[in-house]
């Protein structure tokens, strides 16, 4: 821009009985790009800033201080999940043992009721059975089938 405007102002000062040559134009420009120019640097404070400021983090170490911050916290999240799968471990070991404990007193009622003989609690219990072996065959069936 600079350029232009300083071709533009010359030409226009020029005389009508003295145009100025294209050579002198271009010896202008040329001068101006090799003297008059500035390098970015120079112009932009935002520029300057950033540099101060990468050259402080340099200084100082703050990237290295961040990634061992970022180890530190990788390590208490890693032990962090682990101490909640324990937890985990050991609600689901509470559950099975109450749902053993469970299924062997359902078993022992069930037993109780047969050695009363009523044929209504044998009846109930081969048609309880029936059904659930049918249950098991259906999800037995479904199951080699989606794998297959």
């Amino acid at each position: 821009m600079n350029i232009n405007e300083k071709i533009h102002s010359r030409y226009m000062k020029a005389d009508e009985r003295t145009p100025a040559s294209v050579r002198d134009l271009k010896q202008e420009a040329l001068n101006l790009i090799a003297y008059e120019t500035l390098a970015p640097s120079q112009i932009s404070r935002w520029n300057n800033v950033s540099e101060i400021y990468r050259n402080l983090l340099d200084l100082t170490g703050v990237n290295e201080t961040i990634a061992e911050v970022k180890d530190k916290i990788t390590l208490l999240t890693d032990e962090q999940d682990r101490r909640d799968a324990a937890r985990d471990n050991a609600i689901s070991m509470v559950i099975t043992v109450f749902g053993l404990v469970s299924i062997i007193s359902a078993i022992l009622q069930t037993v109780d009721y047969l050695d009363s003989r009523s044929p209504v609690m044998w009846v109930s219990f081969i048609g309880s059975l029936a059904v659930v072996l049918v249950f098991g065959i259906y999800l037995g069936m479904r199951w080699t089938r989606k794998r297959g």
